[in-house]
Parts: C-alpha cells; structure tokens; sequence
C-alpha cells in the first residue's frame, strides 16, 4: 500500500541512526540452520555407518587393526559437526563483513545524507530530490470494529541521476515476518522510531508523479534476490523430503539420493548470485584502476580546485562526473580521481589548463569493496562445499554404494 508524501513541507535539519537489528542475524542463522542442518545429519549417518562398516570388517581380521579403527571413530566423527559449524557461521561472518561500520542519515536545507562512520557514502542536494513513501498496513477486524496496525514505513530521496538514499521503520513485533519491506532490503538497516521516517518524509517536497521506490546500486550489484530465495527455499524442501523417505522406508532408497542431487544443483544455482556481485565489483574497481591521487579545494571565488598528484593544482571541471556523493568534488580530502587534463588550445592568450574528472573513488568505497569480495569469497566457498557434500551424499545413496 503506497501512501503519498505530506503536501506541508518544513525545511530544517534532523538525523537518525541506522542499525542493522538481530533479528537479520537470528533470520539468517536459523535460514542456515535449516538448510545445513539434514545435510550434517546425513553426513553423520553415512559416516558413522561407514566407520562401523570398516570397524566390523577389520576386526574380523587384526585385534589390531580394530584398535586402531577404533581410535580414529572420534576423528572422523568430528568433521561432520565442523561442517555444520561452518554452515551456520559463515553466513553470519559475511553478514556482519557486508554491514560495515555505523550508518546514519542527517538532512538539512542543502539536502539528505548518508554516512558511514565520519565520511559521506551518498548526498542528494534538495533542490534535485525526489521522494516516494510505501507504508505497509494490515487491517484486523474484530466483531464490528476494524483497526489498522502500521506494519513498515519505507522512504527513498532519490534523483535523476540514480543517487537513492532509503530509510526504513518497522514495528518491532514484525522482525522476523517476511513482505513487510522490499525483499531486496530483508538485511538493510532500518531506523529504530517511526517518528524519524516521517520528520524526514515531512522536510522533502512531494514528488508529482507517484515514484516506486527501487534499489540502489548497491543493490542492483547483487540481484535475483526473489529467484535465489526460491531456490534455496526449494532445495530445503526436497532435502526435508528425502529425510522424510529415509526414516519412513527405514533406509536410504534411490529416490531420496535423486532428491538430495536435485537440491545440491539447486543450492548450486544460487552461487550464481554472489558471482554476479563479484564480477560487478570487479567492473567497478577497473573503471578506477588509473585513479590518482588527488584533492578538491574550493576558492573564496567557488571555483573547484583539483591538486592531482605531481602537485599541480587545475579548474576542475565536474559535467562528467556522476558519483554518489553530488558534492563529492567540493569536500576536502584526499581521493582517488580518474582526471583527464586538457591542456589551453590557445596558448598565446595564456589560459590555464583544465582537469575534466570522470569518476572519483574514495576510502569507503575501497573499503566497502574490499569487504564484499571477503565476504563473496567466504560465502562462495561455503556453498560449494555445501553443494560437494549434498551431491555426494545424494550419488552415494542413489548408487545404493552408502546404506543408512
């Protein structure tokens, strides 16, 4: 349910934390749970069918060599509780690697900001912002009286050229429900009080068209969000199935083997996911790979400064430059800068060369990329594994090679 801005608009200036609550972490470990879960009890039960297999062969044959079997049983065993341990963490780790520092949204008569830690990831001058508002409202009725409960309330300050800021409230009550907010925002910080969304919503100009509130790039790096929920949600289910026929059939049969390679393909296919990202941030990094250093100063007379790095100092000129921070070129500090300089055609009026800035690649950035290629190689690798076991598993039970 989508309900327009506020027609009163009050300039002024505020700010609001925003946290990444537990509950993502609870969701996600139990998620993780779910789905490492029968594969580690699976595991210990071919394992330690296997072991006693082995141990009842040997000791037929060598005192000895069942001694010896006999002290590696404990060994054994304990991969399958590893594996699980790692199932169930690194999902958290990469969790926790992808949140970065703290964040918190500050708006003025200049505009809306995000920050991260004391640097600016994102700012949208006022006089460019569009703003669209989604409240979510579930309605209960009791006899003759109907009530309406705000379930999430979701803004986005956005521009023409891309730059999205969103905040988002939701009632407490509702942190482990699913639909309340965009699935693309399900492990997004939100705001702690419903009055900070709508002081902010209140100091934005409405927009004149109904705008829809659509993810950022941040977001867009790492799609299929829908699809890759559907397949790990499917892969669950056919591995509850397969269980499920194991204990009522009193052994393995081949029809769970076959249900358990479906569901490993399945978790495969969501690798994908994490790749994409990868790969989009690789992109990323090689449009600025030929960044130098370089500065941004502003003169008494406005014009933009950029000290490049053999310290000559050159008119900036911004009219290609889209970044996420609009004002990214009138901060002070120390960046990264892709500049083209063009020297004066006419070199006998003497006028100055000019530096032309294509993109600008600051410390948060470099950060936040740094830390989703861990996290993206930890979760990549986590899912294999999960895939290499869920496959073998469901070969060897298909084969009818392993008896549970």
């Amino acid at each position: 349910m989508e309900r327009p801005a506020p027609t009163k608009t009050t300039a002024g200036s505020g700010a609001a934390p925003i946290r990444l609550g537990a509950d993502a972490f609870v969701r996600l470990f139990l998620f993780a749970t779910l789905t490492g879960g029968p594969v580690g009890l699976l595991a210990t039960a071919g394992i330690t069918a296997s072991v006693m297999n082995w141990r009842t062969r040997l000791a037929t044959n060598n005192l000895q060599a069942y001694a010896s079997a006999s002290e590696r049983d404990p060994a054994i065993l304990a991969l399958v509780p590893l594996v699980t341990l790692v199932v169930l963490v690194i999902p958290v780790l990469c969790l926790a690697l992808r949140r970065g520092r703290r964040t918190r949204v500050t708006w003025d008569e200049a505009g809306i900001t995000e920050w991260e830690g004391d640097s600016v990831r994102t700012f949208i001058a006022r006089a460019t912002a569009r703003v669209a508002s989604e409240v979510n409202v579930r309605t209960s009725k009791q006899g003759s009286r109907v009530s309406t409960q705000t379930v999430s309330h979701v803004v986005q300050v956005s521009d023409a050229h891309g730059r999205r800021i969103t905040v988002a409230w939701r009632d407490p009550r509702y942190r482990l429900g699913f639909g309340s907010r965009p699935l693309w925002m399900r492990r997004r910080p939100v705001l702690t009080k419903l009055e900070a969304v709508e002081e902010l919503l209140a100091t934005f100009a409405p927009s004149v068209a109904r705008l829809a509130i659509e993810p950022d790039e941040r977001s867009t790096r790492r799609p299929l969000a829908s699809l890759a929920t559907a397949l790990n949600l499917l892969g669950f289910g056919l591995c509850g199935l397969s269980l499920y026929s194991i204990n009522t059939n009193n052994g393995a049969r081949e029809q769970s083997g076959l249900l358990l390679i479906i569901a490993g393909l399945l978790f495969a296919a969501a690798v994908l996911r994490p790749i994409g990202e990868c790969i989009a941030v690789a992109r990323v990094a090689k449009r600025v790979a030929d960044a130098q250093k370089a500065s941004f100063d502003v003169t008494p007379q406005g014009v933009v400064l950029v000290t490049l790095s053999d310290g000559r100092a050159l008119p900036a000129d911004s009219s290609k430059l889209v970044h996420a921070d609009s004002h990214v070129h009138r901060r002070a500090g120390a960046v990264r800068a892709v500049v083209e300089v063009i020297e004066s055609s006419d070199v006998y009026r003497g006028e100055p060369a000019r530096a032309v800035v294509h993109a600008v690649d600051t410390e948060v950035e470099r950060a936040e990329r740094r830390r989703i290629l861990i996290a993206n190689a930890l979760e990549i690798a986590a899912r294999l594994a999960h895939v290499c076991l869920l496959l073998t598993i469901g070969a060897l039970i298909f084969t009818r090679i392993q008896q549970f």
